[in-house]
């Protein structure tokens, strides 16, 4: 915390911001520390006329290679000076760019790759497209953005196309032949295979890829390359992401927490309101503690990588039971022996989150059973519960869940199956290689 006057001298700080500048002085002026767009945004928010008592601003500055964001208090209506909160961001930063950089290598794998590959928004026009599907079309680039897929399929083939579109917006994941109009040379004959682009559980459009004159194998086999990629890029970033947010924003936290209570101890004159405003913002920074540790751990718990599936699964349907109120049951095999880690660990445990996520949203189920064994060199996982059931082939409700289950299953040459009907609860197995190697 640093306080500083009207025109940016600073008249007090503490032990923590003195720790996270250094060799801080009374009247030194706080700009002469930041870069140049940093002291325009801190002489601005000074300058300005104060809006509603309790209003505060928030700028981003460097300070050298270093990066922080200032939280500016209100103004004091006895001194006229305005506490300021410094909280350095340098590693949120570099999480940002490296995420930036993830995002780049599989826009790189998009636009490179040898076959037609593009993206629909929910209502049928490209949203992005590759350099082959420009050819197999011939059309350019910025034509075809935001036209209709329509517009690139045969008329007699467009109803048959429609219904497979509304597949996929349902959640199901198809191949099909079509004739596509090639502007250049007339028609030609494409083998399409279409999935359901999926945010946070929700269809927001189609990926799809198509080839001129290819067999069906070769599509899903190009597709789930893909999808491979995606998802070792996403599990290394939730790898990261949380053990930066575990390990320095709540440290971070944790820090703040103790300036608050040193300095509510060391000024024991303190009027009876701001004591109890210290203690609030004390409460507020546990809660916060506690949410970025309820983040780190969703995006990937630490105990899968050092101990592996089975203690990640015993830890996570825990949390689940208590949070779902939720009769579960966890029922490991005798050969169990711990050897479900890497890549088969990371499925077994996001199709676990998947089945439970489903069972919570749909079921209504009041007990489950999860079962898990290793026998020679495969693992076996097994979802049971109690609930309303379903009718599996009826995909068009249920299958954006089973959809990315079965196409994480398959990358591993492991098998998935579903058993349920209405009425009777829903049981899913699962069985994948303990040693994987990427199955097409």
């Amino acid at each position: 915390m640093i306080q500083v006057d009207p025109q940016g001298r600073i008249r007090d700080f503490n032990h923590a911001a003195d720790g996270l500048l250094g060799r801080l002085a009374v009247d030194e002026r706080l700009g002469e520390r930041l870069d140049v767009q940093g002291v325009s945004r801190l002489v601005a928010i000074l300058a300005a006329p104060q809006g509603a008592p309790g209003a505060f601003a928030e700028f981003e500055a460097c300070i050298g290679d270093r990066h922080f964001r200032f939280a500016v208090g209100p103004t004091s209506p006895v001194d006229e000076q305005r506490v300021i909160q410094l909280t350095e961001i340098t590693k949120c930063r570099a999480l940002f760019q490296q995420l930036k950089t993830s995002e780049q290598c599989y826009h790189s794998l998009f636009l490179e790759h040898p076959d037609a590959v593009y993206s629909l928004g929910l209502d049928g026009r490209f949203l992005e497209v590759n350099r082959r599907t420009c050819e197999l079309t011939g059309y350019r680039y910025e034509q075809l953005l935001g036209e209709h897929w329509e517009a690139v399929v045969v008329e007699k083939d467009r109803e048959a196309v429609r219904h497979h579109f509304r597949q996929v917006l349902g959640g199901q994941s198809c191949s099909y032949r079509c004739r596509v109009l090639d502007r250049t040379i007339g028609e030609r004959v494409a083998q399409v295979t279409n999935v359901p682009m999926i945010v946070d559980g929700e269809v927001v459009g189609v990926f799809g890829i198509a080839q001129d004159g290819t067999e069906l194998y070769q599509s899903r086999q190009t597709l789930r390359r893909l999808y491979s990629a995606q998802e070792n890029i996403r599990e290394e970033e939730r790898r990261r992401i949380a053990r930066d947010l575990h390990d320095d924003l709540g440290q971070m936290l944790t820090a703040m927490k103790l300036d608050l209570e040193r300095v509510n101890h060391e000024l024991p004159g303190l009027p009876s309101d701001h004591v109890e405003r210290l203690r609030e913002k004390g409460h507020f920074i546990d809660e916060v503690i506690e949410k970025v540790r309820d983040i780190a751990a969703n995006l990937r718990p630490s105990i899968l990588d050092d101990l592996g599936f089975e203690a990640a699964a015993e830890w996570f349907l825990e949390q689940c039971a208590r949070r779902d109120q939720l009769d579960i049951r966890w029922q490991p095999g005798s050969g169990v022996t711990g050897q479900a880690v890497g890549e088969t660990a990371t499925v077994l445990f996001r199709i676990l989150q998947e089945c439970l996520t489903n069972i919570r949203r749909h079921a209504r189920a009041s007990r489950v059973i999860v079962r898990y064994d290793e026998h020679d060199d495969r693992a076996c996982l097994e979802v049971r519960d109690d609930g309303i059931g379903f009718i599996p082939q009826a995909t068009q409700e249920r299958g954006v869940g089973l959809t990315g289950m079965r196409e994480r299953v398959a990358m591993l040459g492991g098998s998935l199956r579903v058993e349920s009907s209405p009425g009777m609860g829903t049981r899913i197995g699962i069985t994948l290689p303990l040693e994987p190697g990427h199955h097409d």
